[in-house]
């Protein structure tokens, strides 16, 4: 089972980088460039279509109707008796960062969840479980994040699930660890485009779960500033579309793979 799921991990990330725009659509026109002395006209096409594809995935009206289909809304979550943790997910670290005397430090995405993990943990008064692998065998991203909480804000948190490298990992890992303290009702915290494949999965793993999203969009405003491209609107675009594919990859193909 564990090689199965290392090779469906390997082939998603494999997918993720052929596929996902932008980086599909650069492809494309690279792809079209060495074709045009063979095939002007089909190769002049593929870089058109290419270009092109990444100008419009620049535009923020598109970025957010691609959001739109994919993110939770993020809500004020309130006390509920059927609450017991707050499940923080991880999402990367920078290795060595020399501004913080060469410990990791967290990703921007991560420390939005991380920040949003600390306000609801002063709300609820929840325990916090932080959950995210090593990449390449160095410091997990679970460390990582629970030294952030103790040092930044005094923190301390109830666990650290340092092991699991997807979203599928993640839930499976935390539920195996608060089902053996009897706890099933998960606040669950990432970005509002992230939850709707990680609530998914942990329910799957037979836990409650209370979707804490943060860092979501506003509506779109059909604006002059809507239609100007800019950067932060391509990477909107990119996570839009890999969090879709990678829906699309978890319902078509783990569905077959048993827990």
């Amino acid at each position: 089972m564990i090689l199965i799921e290392t090779a469906l991990w390997a082939i998603g990330k494999a997918m993720g980088i052929l596929i996902v725009p932008p980086f599909g659509f650069v492809i494309l026109a690279l792809t079209g460039s060495f074709l045009y002395q063979r095939s002007p006209r089909i190769g002049q096409s593929l870089v058109q279509v290419g270009l092109l594809g990444i100008l419009v995935l620049s535009v923020p009206i598109v970025s957010k109707a691609l959001m739109a289909l994919i993110e939770v809304p993020c809500a004020s979550i309130t006390a509920d008796p059927t609450m017991n943790v707050i499940v923080v997910l991880g999402g990367g670290v920078r290795l060595k960062a020399p501004e913080y005397g060469g410990d990791a430090a967290l990703r921007p995405l991560v420390l939005e969840r991380v920040r949003y993990a600390a306000r609801l943990h002063q709300i609820l008064g929840l325990p916090i479980l932080v959950s995210g692998g090593a990449a390449f065998g160095t410091v997990s991203e679970a460390q990582a994040m629970g030294e952030f909480l103790e040092k930044d804000y005094g923190i301390r948190v109830r666990w650290e699930e340092g092991l699991s490298k997807t979203t599928r990992q993640n839930a499976a890992f935390s539920a195996a660890r608060l089902k053996k303290e009897g706890l099933n009702g998960v606040v669950l915290v990432s970005q509002g485009w992230h939850l709707r494949r990680a609530v998914r999965e942990f329910e799957r793993q037979g836990l409650k779960v209370t979707a804490a999203g943060t860092g979501c969009e506003g509506p779109a405003e059909a604006n002059i500033e809507g239609f100007l491209p800019d950067i932060w609107a391509l990477v909107r675009s990119y996570e839009a579309a890999h969090e879709i594919l990678g829906f699309l990859w978890y319902s078509l193909v783990y569905r077959w793979v048993g827990d």
